[in-house]
């Protein structure tokens, strides 16, 4: 008991010891996460439902695909025939429903994000008619793809900030704490010759 108290009595003596550098890796900690994982920008996302015709054989994902590719190589603004002066990213993923797709632009301005949105239902409407025309010239098709909920402003994070900063203070400390330690033994370590 007296050794155990005595090795925590000597740990927190390393920690006391090497104060500064605590404090310096906990003040810093957070600093370098928010620097890495920054803060959640908002965000619009509206779902959109896509009642395509079992005869055309297109499935969500290829609609999914086509959004996330698009974006990603930044040829959305050319595909969507739309001229913004910037244009804020785009993903999509599968929704709840197996005919919904969750749609985020990310980017705070909800009207320009509702532009993005309705445009790219407009073009997909326009792609499904041209396959079904081409494919059933004689019959009509109404539009399959539609805005289900409005645009709502989000935060698209998966950690929220305050956790982040917490993670990072507590981590730091800890870190910081256990590399005072280690160099508080190799210090004695070097003083105490080998026996």
């Amino acid at each position: 008991m007296v050794g155990e108290e005595l090795g925590l009595v000597n740990y927190w003596g390393s920690i006391w010891k090497k104060r500064w550098l605590v404090i310096a890796v906990t003040v810093i900690a957070p600093i370098v996460a928010t620097l890495i994982y920054p803060p959640g920008r908002p965000a619009v996302e509206s779902f959109i439902q896509a009642d395509v015709p079992a005869e055309l054989e297109i499935d969500i994902k290829q609609i999914v695909d086509t959004i996330n590719q698009s974006s990603a190589n930044g040829s959305l603004p050319a595909v969507l025939n739309l001229q913004l002066p910037r244009f804020p990213a785009v993903w999509a993923e599968a929704g709840p429903d197996a005919s919904q797709i969750r749609v985020v632009v990310q980017d705070g301005d909800i009207q320009t994000a509702k532009t993005i949105l309705q445009t790219i239902v407009a073009h997909f409407n326009k792609r499904i008619r041209q396959r079904w025309t081409e494919k059933y010239p004689e019959r009509a098709l109404r539009d399959s793809v539609e805005l289900l909920s409005t645009a709502r402003i989000s935060r698209s994070r998966f950690i929220s900030e305050e956790l982040t900063i917490g993670l990072a203070i507590g981590l730091g400390f800890f870190g910081a704490a256990l590399l005072a330690c280690v160099l508080e033994y190799r210090k004695d370590k070097k003083r105490r010759p080998a026996a």
